[in-house]
């Protein structure tokens, strides 16, 4: 599993990020999308914001993607960056302490993207 997170627009001080799962296994994978986090965003020298989550379904199996190889899930989250940014997104192995940059048990992390920077446009 590839995760990978890019800029889809952007337009002054707001941006629209994308945090992509990619399967590039030749083997169809099963993914929950309560454990994709992200886009989540840290301020230098500031509180990070709300990490970005889906919120579960009410039967736990409509959670689960069957991601056939070579093909995708993710999410746009839209932000307003007026200060310096750097926004974070994973896939974890367990839903339990999620934070920006990973989770809280450096064990449950399956797969990070590399972090992108954003500076304010002004």
């Amino acid at each position: 599993m590839k995760i990978t997170l890019e800029v889809a627009s952007r337009n002054g001080d707001g941006i629209v990020l994308r945090l992509i799962a990619f399967n590039d296994s030749p083997k169809p994978v099963d993914l929950d999308r309560r454990l994709l986090v992200g886009p989540s965003g840290v301020v230098d020298g500031a509180e990070s914001w709300p990490v970005s989550l889906e919120p579960p379904t009410k039967d736990s199996q409509q959670n689960i993607i069957r991601l056939n190889p070579r093909c995708f899930y993710g999410r746009e989250r839209e932000f307003t960056v007026t200060e310096t940014t750097t926004f974070h997104g994973y896939l974890a192995a367990k839903a339990n302490g999620f934070l920006p940059e990973g989770p809280a048990n450096a064990k449950h992390l399956v797969q990070a993207a590399a972090p992108l920077r954003i500076q304010a446009s002004g």
